[in-house]
């Protein structure tokens, strides 16, 4: 019986080592995914310095003009919407790494009282 418990046990904490892999590769795709967007980010920025550059340079040409701060504007709701889901999916990693920390310090502190238990009751054996 003790045996079926610890090869149970182990198994519990197989499944947990799995678990704990699976999520970091989730989490380094998230980080991958924010540094893509982060990258993007940067070079809307950079476009939009650009524009904005060359909007500065052809003050005479007011239909153009107009044309640039709309290119502007557009890149500029570009870029916000790559901040938001830059800390979107930022906040959605660490919830879901604290939350899983949560979960797995009280599976550990679980499986460390039952295998206290199985060595109380072997010791008492």
């Amino acid at each position: 019986e003790h045996d079926r418990r610890v090869k149970e046990l182990q198994r519990n904490q197989a499944g947990l080592e799995e678990l704990v892999r699976n999520m970091r590769v989730e989490l380094e795709n998230s980080r991958d995914k924010c540094k893509t967007l982060q990258q993007q980010l940067h070079r809307k920025l950079e476009e939009t310095s650009l524009v904005e550059s060359r909007l500065s340079a052809m003050k005479g040409h007011e239909e153009h003009i107009r044309d640039l701060q709309a290119q502007v504007a557009k890149e500029r709701v570009q870029r916000q919407a790559a901040e938001r889901r830059i800390t979107v999916e930022r906040d959605s990693s660490i919830q879901k790494m604290q939350g899983f920390e949560g979960d797995l310090r009280s599976q550990i502190r679980a499986l460390e009282q039952e295998l206290d238990k199985e060595r109380d009751l072997r010791a008492q054996a």
